[in-house]
């Protein structure tokens, strides 16, 4: 019995001790390039972005060991002399005249009577049947706006009780570096509050519930561009316990939250369909 305990409080130690050693996440994103690191402790285990290449393939030795090419004077030697069986195939072929095959002639396809053209039935056109989409397609944010409700569910989610961790989460080395730009001046501005309004929205939140320390933060308009460019930088201090309460804890809640969202989102789109329909019908005809 005694032996049990000693093994249970030896195994709840070392899950702790596993669980409270220090996690480090460097991030790296820019226009083109993305790179982020991992370490649990002082051991890097995970390195991705799109700077690591994967090993490059060694071509089989067959592509690059060929036949011997003969020499100039071999070919020069051979295209000099012609001989004389192929003269005469040659003036055979010349002499002889071109054969028809009546068999190989096409027939005439049968055009068909005007009448069973005219009486023909057409098959109406069959309208594609809209793709279902799953509910991490529907979660997929495809404007400013969508992105924006949707890292406001995330950060919603996170429950006053669960802010006592997210404390310990520390955000530090943020370099954040948008240059918004566009076809004209006038889109550029408009992208520019957007933008900038989204950014600045992010890190008053980001503050407000967890240790964030920006280093750089600013949101330009280049109206001489035509490319928006952007750079985002940073680290991660946590560890493995307070990020597994956190995200078991908060991702139940962003999913439920999301789920009812996109669920009145439907039924507003599918009333305001069958309105539509009803105007459609009751409309005077002329």
């Amino acid at each position: 019995m005694r032996l049990g305990w000693i093994i249970f409080w030896a195994v709840f130690a070392l899950l702790g001790i596993v669980l409270l050693i220090p996690l480090r996440i460097t991030f790296s994103v820019r226009t083109g390039y993305w790179l982020v690191q991992v370490y649990y402790g002082w051991v890097r285990i995970v390195e991705k972005g799109s700077d690591v290449k994967p090993p490059q393939k060694k071509k089989p030795e067959s592509e690059n060991t060929g036949a011997e090419m003969p020499s100039s004077e071999e070919t020069d030697g051979q295209q000099s002399e012609p001989q004389a069986s192929d003269r005469k195939t040659d003036a055979a072929v010349r002499t002889s005249p071109p054969q028809t095959d009546a068999a190989e002639e096409p027939a005439a396809a049968e055009e068909p009577a005007d009448d069973a053209v005219y009486f023909q039935d057409e098959a109406p056109a069959e309208s594609p049947k809209p793709k279902k989409q799953s509910f991490f397609e529907k979660l997929k944010p495809t404007s400013l706006a969508d992105g924006k409700v949707l890292i406001g569910d995330v950060l919603a989610s996170i429950s006053p009780p669960l802010r006592l961790l997210t404390k310990h989460m520390h955000f530090t080395n943020i370099r954040l570096w948008v240059n918004v730009a566009a076809s004209d001046a006038a889109k550029t501005a408009v992208m520019y509050g957007a933008v900038s309004a989204a950014a600045f929205w992010l890190l008053g939140q980001m503050q407000a519930r967890f240790d964030v320390r920006a280093d750089q933060y600013s949101v330009n308009a280049d109206f001489l561009g035509e490319k928006t460019s952007f750079s985002v930088s940073g680290e991660y201090h946590s560890t493995p316990l307070s990020l597994l309460a956190v995200v078991l804890g908060a991702g139940t809640r962003f999913l439920w939250r999301s789920w009812r969202r996109i669920r009145r989102r439907e039924r507003t789109e599918k009333a305001m369909a069958e309105n539509e329909g009803a105007a459609k019908q009751s409309a005077p005809i002329g």
